[in-house]
Protein backbone atom coordinates (compact mmCIF):
# COMPACT_ATOMS: atom_id res chain seq x y z
CA UNK A 1 0.00 0.00 0.00
CA UNK A 2 1.27 3.44 -0.91
CA UNK A 3 0.33 6.65 0.90
CA UNK A 4 -0.73 9.56 -1.30
CA UNK A 5 -0.56 13.25 -0.50
CA UNK A 6 -3.53 15.41 -1.48
CA UNK A 7 -2.48 18.79 -2.90
CA UNK A 8 -4.26 22.07 -2.02
CA UNK A 9 -6.26 21.57 -5.27
CA UNK A 10 -7.23 18.02 -4.15
CA UNK A 11 -4.94 16.43 -6.75
CA UNK A 12 -2.96 13.23 -6.24
CA UNK A 13 -0.25 11.47 -8.22
CA UNK A 14 -1.07 7.86 -9.05
CA UNK A 15 1.96 5.76 -8.07
CA UNK A 16 3.93 4.24 -10.95
CA UNK A 17 3.20 0.63 -9.93
CA UNK A 18 -0.55 1.33 -10.02
CA UNK A 19 -0.30 3.22 -13.34
CA UNK A 20 1.51 0.24 -14.84
CA UNK A 21 -0.92 -2.32 -13.38
CA UNK A 22 -3.88 -0.38 -14.82
CA UNK A 23 -1.97 0.25 -18.08
CA UNK A 24 -2.76 3.96 -17.87
CA UNK A 25 -1.56 6.36 -20.51
CA UNK A 26 -1.00 10.09 -20.28
CA UNK A 27 -4.25 11.98 -20.84
CA UNK A 28 -6.40 8.86 -20.40
CA UNK A 29 -9.56 9.31 -18.37
CA UNK A 30 -10.00 7.29 -15.18
CA UNK A 31 -13.33 6.53 -13.57
CA UNK A 32 -13.44 6.78 -9.79
CA UNK A 33 -16.16 5.40 -7.55
CA UNK A 34 -16.71 4.26 -3.99
CA UNK A 35 -17.35 0.55 -3.44
CA UNK A 36 -19.72 -0.85 -0.80
CA UNK A 37 -16.96 -0.63 1.84
CA UNK A 38 -16.44 3.09 1.13
CA UNK A 39 -13.10 2.51 -0.60
CA UNK A 40 -12.11 4.52 -3.66
CA UNK A 41 -11.80 2.40 -6.81
CA UNK A 42 -10.03 3.58 -9.97
CA UNK A 43 -11.02 2.09 -13.32
CA UNK A 44 -9.43 3.14 -16.59
CA UNK A 45 -11.96 4.43 -19.10
CA UNK A 46 -11.43 2.33 -22.20
CA UNK A 47 -11.59 3.58 -25.76
CA UNK A 48 -14.00 1.49 -27.82
CA UNK A 49 -11.23 1.00 -30.38
CA UNK A 50 -9.33 -1.08 -27.81
CA UNK A 51 -12.02 -3.78 -28.19
CA UNK A 52 -11.26 -4.30 -31.88
CA UNK A 53 -10.59 -7.94 -32.71
CA UNK A 54 -11.75 -9.48 -29.41
CA UNK A 55 -14.63 -11.30 -31.13
CA UNK A 56 -13.96 -14.20 -33.45
CA UNK A 57 -15.37 -14.07 -36.95
CA UNK A 58 -18.85 -15.38 -37.64
CA UNK A 59 -18.41 -18.47 -39.85
CA UNK A 60 -18.90 -17.73 -43.56
CA UNK A 61 -19.88 -14.10 -42.94
CA UNK A 62 -17.71 -11.16 -44.00
CA UNK A 63 -19.07 -8.27 -41.92
CA UNK A 64 -16.34 -5.92 -43.14
CA UNK A 65 -18.16 -5.28 -46.40
CA UNK A 66 -21.73 -5.14 -45.17
CA UNK A 67 -23.25 -1.79 -44.38
CA UNK A 68 -25.48 -1.31 -41.35
CA UNK A 69 -28.68 -1.06 -43.35
CA UNK A 70 -32.29 -1.49 -42.30
CA UNK A 71 -32.77 -4.20 -44.93
CA UNK A 72 -31.06 -5.65 -47.96
CA UNK A 73 -30.89 -8.83 -50.02
CA UNK A 74 -27.93 -10.19 -48.01
CA UNK A 75 -29.52 -9.38 -44.63
CA UNK A 76 -33.32 -9.69 -44.82
CA UNK A 77 -34.86 -7.83 -41.92
CA UNK A 78 -31.82 -5.63 -41.36
CA UNK A 79 -28.16 -5.82 -40.51
CA UNK A 80 -26.28 -5.17 -37.29
CA UNK A 81 -22.98 -7.07 -37.71
CA UNK A 82 -21.43 -5.93 -34.41
CA UNK A 83 -24.51 -6.94 -32.42
CA UNK A 84 -24.67 -10.27 -34.26
CA UNK A 85 -20.98 -10.94 -33.54
CA UNK A 86 -21.43 -10.17 -29.83
CA UNK A 87 -24.49 -12.43 -29.59
CA UNK A 88 -22.73 -15.23 -31.47
CA UNK A 89 -19.60 -15.03 -29.30
CA UNK A 90 -21.68 -15.06 -26.12
CA UNK A 91 -23.50 -18.19 -27.31
CA UNK A 92 -20.20 -19.90 -28.18
CA UNK A 93 -18.52 -18.92 -24.90
CA UNK A 94 -21.33 -20.22 -22.72
CA UNK A 95 -22.40 -23.19 -24.82
CA UNK A 96 -25.89 -21.72 -24.99
CA UNK A 97 -28.64 -22.40 -27.50
CA UNK A 98 -29.56 -19.52 -29.75
CA UNK A 99 -33.10 -19.25 -31.05
CA UNK A 100 -33.72 -16.63 -33.70
CA UNK A 101 -35.97 -15.46 -36.49
CA UNK A 102 -33.08 -13.54 -38.05
CA UNK A 103 -32.63 -15.08 -41.50
CA UNK A 104 -29.13 -13.61 -41.72
CA UNK A 105 -28.01 -15.95 -38.92
CA UNK A 106 -29.93 -19.03 -40.09
CA UNK A 107 -26.86 -20.87 -41.42
CA UNK A 108 -24.75 -20.65 -38.26
CA UNK A 109 -23.95 -24.06 -36.74
CA UNK A 110 -25.91 -24.94 -33.61
CA UNK A 111 -28.43 -22.17 -34.15
CA UNK A 112 -32.15 -22.87 -33.98
CA UNK A 113 -33.85 -20.82 -36.67
CA UNK A 114 -37.60 -20.34 -36.95
CA UNK A 115 -38.80 -18.40 -39.98
CA UNK A 116 -41.10 -15.50 -39.31
CA UNK A 117 -44.77 -16.34 -40.03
Amino acid sequence: MTALTVSPKFQVVIPKAIRQALKLKTGQKVLMRLNDQGQAVLEPELDIRSARGFLPKIPDVDVAHIENEPEGPEWPGGCAPMADAIIWQTVQTHGAALYTQDAALAQLPGLRYQAKP
